[in-house]
């Protein structure tokens, strides 16, 4: 491993020698090839300027041009004067040394004459310098074509002798030497080629392929300009072409062999860099070299110390002495040992100030990694879910929040890690019977997520706080209902009784004179008379369904009450249900109720329980007792948490069936109004036994499952039993001498109360409200001795007469009439005053009985 590393040393200061050799070599290059690339130009364009001196200032065709222009200006061209043109041709050829020869030819390139003999020669008019100076009217030049005598290449110009008409007379031909067109052509050193105007070489330096085509003159001709220079294969070819009259006469062209490589090596490029090589190379291995003294061998020593710092886990410092910057660096680096061991005591003394909070934390708090892993757990954590602290090293976060092998698919550890936000969840963990919301939040450790942090907040008695409100609100809301419904029922009863007090009294008047009176008509009042009672019984079971009906309050014995009934329930219910009587008969079970509604009750809930058994066959148990009941008790019944209830003894029967029992649901909805399960039901018997009960101050518990049956239990306060006296003769007062103030906004109620007084023998004032009633009060207070008064009248109420009525006299008395019972009437006005109560409708026997009462 050590020589691992300090190879990397050794390769890093190579590098740095590399690094630090390119620049210089970068340099070297740049300045070769820049040297090369002039020198390069500066051939090329001395290459190309030699050329085209050559082609433009050292060639003889311009004078030839001038030449025979002249001649065709001549007098005698023009007139064709022979002798006089011979002898002009003569002296050229002789004189000039540019010609061979000079010949004349008419205008259809017959032979006219020539300065040299030539015999008998054909006519030029297929020649293409003849054709072009006949076409063009103006100097032309023909092709290059080799002479068959001296078997070198030769060209003819041509010039045309035009009248003053511009009609072409003769045609000048001029035949040059060769030598004298291009004399420096052979001067040059290097390769060159005249080439005629199809590329075709004519002339070369070394006299070889002539007449063959220029390998590369398609090349020249795509250049446009006159002069140039073209770089072809480690070659450059420099050419400059000759033009008359527009048209190329001929290209000369100039080859040699020159490259940027060739410059390179002129220049010992080569050389010279692979000499920088050697010296760089020896330069390494020297850099090595010094670097294993000074470098290697101390980075191995000081390597030796931080292993053993590793191996035994506390830093160790180096006592070995370097030179140089290893040296301070030994220096730095012991003192860098002395601060860690300060800071490693701090940062412990930290971590446990830290961990102790973390772990005082009272809510169980873990961290979870990216890859769900719980990496830290607090005290509260492992206590509450019965962990060690090396259990949590294999727990994954699903395991605890989700129960689950796997993240979930909404999971908040995933959400945070992708959207960076808090979130939270509540949870409920069946094997510690708690409820918990888990709070997810980041965990950015120097600003970087890393993970996220779980706080769980016991929340279970909130949440069981929660349900009990709910329940309570369910409770109330349900008992709002029956009230609202109970108002309404309880009205309606109150009006009837106001009508029903005018029918019963006035037949119970008649029937004190029936001796006067026929058979039939005694019987038909009666009948109106039993009529009437049914019609007040059937007020009272409206008053029941409003929880005001303690009508007709009696001692009842329940053990011996559900035996007088039982043959009533046992043919009330279907022949396949069987019933059965459990009493509790060592002790006598006394209540205070109305019979009739007691019997409605037990008749409602064994029909109920008979329904439930749908036609199969089954068990209907009646079951009585006495028990003491506390407030805690009461929770557990329908009204429980609404209505208060006395501790205390209470009795008890209960119905219990083998039916097909109720849901939660349906359990919750029983006791509405017209919610009912039957097909045929309305809704009102559940109903109806509420409000009974509540006015019995008793309570009902029900208790149901789906398939098993139901069990209702009604309780109500207990009794102690009292002595009974003896019956004596039913004693009725006379009102002899008394008046009465009959106060009553229903005029039937006036006159039958009236009447009954009379027939008592006393007397009586009657107001059809509460203010007249004041009114007549005043006037007569010292004359009225009592004071029937209806406690529901528009206008002022009864409650609203009565504090004015005793304004006027303080002793006075009072006795309230009503629709309602004397329960409901009780609880309204407690303590206000009233001398007596007496429910509508009443009798004469009635308001004896509670005169007599007042008076006791």
């Amino acid at each position: 491993m050590p020589s691992k590393n300090f190879w990397n040393i050794r390769r890093t200061l190579t590098v740095l020698l590399i690094l630090a050799f390119i620049p210089f070599l970068i340099i070297f290059i740049s300045t070769v090839f820049i040297d090369a690339k002039k020198i390069y130009n500066d051939k090329k364009y001395d290459f190309l300027n030699e050329v085209r001196f050559i082609a433009e200032s050292e060639n003889n065709i311009d004078a030839i041009h001038a030449i025979l222009k002249t001649l065709s200006l001549e007098p005698s061209f023009k007139k064709f004067n022979q002798e006089e043109i011979h002898t002009q041709f003569k002296s050229l050829v002789e004189k000039t040394g540019l010609f061979h020869n000079l010949l004349l030819v008419d205008p259809n390139g017959n032979y006219l004459l020539s300065a040299i003999d030539v015999g008998n020669i054909g006519p030029a008019s297929d020649r293409l310098y003849f054709r072009r100076a006949i076409e063009t009217k103006d100097f032309s030049f023909g092709e290059f074509a080799i002479s068959r005598s001296t078997g070198k290449p030769v060209i003819h110009f041509a010039m045309p002798v035009i009248s003053e008409k511009g009609n072409i007379i003769s045609v000048i031909i001029a035949v040059p030497v060769m030598e004298k067109i291009l004399p420096e052509f052979n001067k040059l050193p290097l390769s060159a080629f005249l080439l005629d105007e199809k590329g075709i070489i004519v002339k070369s330096s070394d006299g070889k392929n002539i007449g063959k085509k220029y390998d590369n003159y398609e090349k020249i001709l795509n250049v446009n300009e006159k002069n140039g220079v073209l770089s072809i294969k480690e070659h450059i070819t420099a050419f400059s072409k000759i033009k008359i009259n527009k048209s190329t006469f001929a290209t000369i062209v100039m080859e040699t062999p020159l490259s940027l490589f060739s410059i390179l090596v002129e220049r010992g490029f080569f050389s010279k860099t692979l000499l920088i090589f050697i010296v760089f190379l020896i330069s390494i291995i020297l850099a090595n070299l010094v670097s294993r003294k000074l470098i290697i061998v101390p980075l191995r020593l000081i390597e030796n110390h931080l292993k053993q710092s590793f191996e035994v886990k506390q830093p160790v410092k180096i006592e070995d002495s370097f030179s140089g910057e290893l040296e301070t660096f030994r220096e730095v680096y012991n003192r860098f040992i002395d601060t860690i061991h300060q800071k490693n005591e701090e940062l412990k003394q930290e971590r446990n100030f830290w961990l102790n909070i973390f772990n005082d934390i009272p809510d169980p708090v873990f961290l979870v990694d990216k890859d769900y892993k719980i990496t830290v757990a607090n005290e509260s954590f492992l206590n509450t879910f019965k962990l060690k602290l090396e259990d949590i090293k294999d727990l994954h976060c699903y395991d605890i929040c989700h129960k689950t092998k796997s993240p979930i698919d909404f999971c908040p550890h995933r959400t945070i890690l992708e959207k960076n936000i808090s979130t939270s969840m509540e949870a409920f963990f069946p094997e510690l019977s708690k409820w918990f919301i888990i709070t997810f939040t980041c965990f950015c450790p120097s600003e970087q997520l890393q993970g996220t942090i779980h706080i769980f907040k016991d929340i279970t008695e909130l949440k069981y706080a929660e349900e009990e409100k709910i329940r309570i609100e369910r409770q109330l809301l349900h008992t709002q209902k029956l009230e609202s419904l109970g108002i309404l029922a309880g009205g309606i009863a109150h009006d009837f009784n106001n009508l029903l007090m005018g029918i019963l009294g006035n037949a119970e008047l008649a029937l004190i004179n029936k001796e006067s009176l026929p058979t039939s008509v005694i019987q038909n009042i009666e009948t109106i008379k039993k009529i009437t009672e049914k019609a007040a019984h059937l007020t009272r079971q409206m008053l029941a369904y409003s929880g005001k009906g303690r009508f007709i309050i009696k001692e009842i014995e329940l053990n011996s009450f559900i035996k007088e009934i039982f043959e009533l329930i046992r043919v009330s219910i279907s022949k396949k249900a069987a019933i059965s009587l459990n009493l509790n008969e060592k002790e006598p079970l006394l209540i205070n109720g109305d019979p009739g509604q007691i019997e409605q009750v037990i008749l409602n809930l064994v029909i109920n329980a008979s329904e439930a058994l749908e036609e199969k066959e089954g068990l209907i148990t009646i079951t009585t007792g006495k028990q003491f009941c506390d407030s805690k008790y009461f929770d557990n019944t329908i009204d429980g948490g609404i209505r208060q209830f006395k501790e205390g003894e209470y009795v008890y029967f209960e119905i219990t069936d083998t039916g097909c029992g109720m849901d939660k649901e349906t359990m919750g909805k029983i006791f509405e109004p017209f919610f009912t399960t039957k097909f045929t039901g309305r809704g009102l018997g559940l109903s109806a036994i509420l409000g009974i009960v509540r006015g019995h101050n008793g309570a009902i518990r029900v208790y149901s499952e789906k398939g098993k049956g139901t069990s209702f239990k009604i309780l109500f306060p207990a009794i102690k039993p009292t002595p009974k006296s003896q019956d004596a003769k039913e004693e009725y007062q006379s009102l002899k001498d008394k008046t009465f103030l009959i106060i009553d906004d229903e005029e039937v109620v006036r006159e039958v109360s009236k009447k009954m007084v009379e027939l008592l023998g006393g007397k009586a004032f009657i107001a059809k409200d509460g203010k007249e009633g004041i009114e007549i009060f005043k006037n007569n207070d010292d004359q009225i001795d009592y004071i029937l008064l209806d406690l529901t009248m528009p206008g002022l109420s009864g409650e609203e007469v009565f504090r004015e009525l005793k304004k006027i006299k303080e002793n006075i008395y009072v006795i309230l009439m009503s629709g309602y019972n004397d329960q409901d009437v009780s609880q309204r006005l407690v303590g206000k005053g009233f001398a007596g109560f007496i429910q509508k409708p009443f009798t004469i026997h009635k308001l004896l009985e509670v005169f007599k009462a007042m008076k006791n």
